[in-house]
């Protein structure tokens, strides 16, 4: 069920890429997104956890892009 909701979402953020011509935006971000998981090994175990709801998830990662961002 998880593969099936990834590879929809996938897809339709790929198709939303593609018409706004920002393919190579979406893949930096994406690959940045790795990064920081790959580097914060905490991080990466509470975007993983399942008692973490999805909306502190999101709240989690916005605020670290936010940060990098006014870093960077």
């Amino acid at each position: 069920m998880a593969k099936l909701i990834s590879k929809t979402y996938g897809e339709a953020l790929f198709e939303v890429a593609m018409e706004g011509q920002k393919t190579d935006l979406f893949l930096q971000e994406a690959q940045e997104i790795l990064t920081i998981l790959d580097e914060n090994p905490d991080l990466d175990k509470l975007m993983k956890h399942p008692k973490v709801s999805r909306q502190e998830k999101e709240t989690v990662l916005e605020a670290v892009i936010d940060t990098l961002k006014k870093i960077i």
